[in-house]
């Protein structure tokens, strides 16, 4: 049986929310509000349905908040 990671929740997470293009850790993700560019350290899902990330962004920690909408529009590419 295969032992479940956490990119592996979070594509399930992803899944159900009905998203199917959805970032992962390791990924690059761009803010909606400041363009800010940088690497998903961490990602949790908020009981509201939209999603907390972590980024890295320039060595420093940035949390920001992701819908939904945003995540289904691709934009954060």
């Amino acid at each position: 049986m295969k032992e479940w990671d956490e990119n592996d929740m979070m594509e399930m997470q992803f899944a159900l929310s009905g998203i199917l293009d959805a970032p992962k850790i390791g990924h690059q993700f761009t803010t909606a509000k400041t363009g800010l560019r940088g690497e998903v350290c961490e990602i949790v899902r908020n009981r509201t349905g939209s999603f907390r990330l972590r980024l890295n962004v320039d060595g420093e920690t940035r949390w920001t908040t992701a819908t939904v909408e945003w995540l289904e529009s691709g934009e954060w590419k």
